[in-house]
C-alpha cells in the first residue's frame, strides 16, 4: 500500500533533485563539452544536441587517430575537430545559462 506521508518525503526529494539539476553550473557544463563534445548538452538537458556533438567529434577523433594521407588533411580535419569542440563548449555553457534562469 501506498503511504501519503512517504509519498510526500519522496516527491520532496524528488524536487529537491530537480532543482539541483536546474542550477548546473555553466563553467562546468562548458568545461565538459570542452573535454567530450556534447557531454555539456547532455547534463543541460538537451541530448539531441549532444548527439549531434558526439558522432561528428567522434568520426573527426577516429579520422585523426588512423593518420590522414596528407599532413594538409591532418591540418584540416584538426582544425575542424577543434572548431566544432569549441562550439560545443560555448552551446553548452548558453545552454545551461538559459536554463538556470
Amino acid at each position: 500500500m501506498c503511504n501519503v506521508q512517504n509519498l510526500g518525503k519522496s516527491v520532496s526529494i524528488l524536487d529537491n533533485k530537480i532543482s539541483t539539476l536546474q542550477t548546473m553550473d555553466p563553467i562546468f557544463a562548458g568545461m565538459l563539452s570542452a573535454v567530450v563534445p556534447g557531454l555539456g548538452q547532455f547534463i543541460s538537458d538537451h541530448p539531441l544536441v549532444g548527439i549531434g556533438y558526439l558522432i561528428p567529434a567522434g568520426a573527426l577523433a577516429g579520422f585523426l587517430s588512423n593518420g590522414a594521407d596528407t599532413p594538409t588533411q591532418t591540418v584540416i580535419v584538426a582544425t575542424a575537430y577543434v572548431a566544432l569542440t569549441v562550439g560545443s563548449a560555448v552551446s553548452a555553457y548558453m545552454a545551461c545559462k538559459k536554463n538556470n534562469k
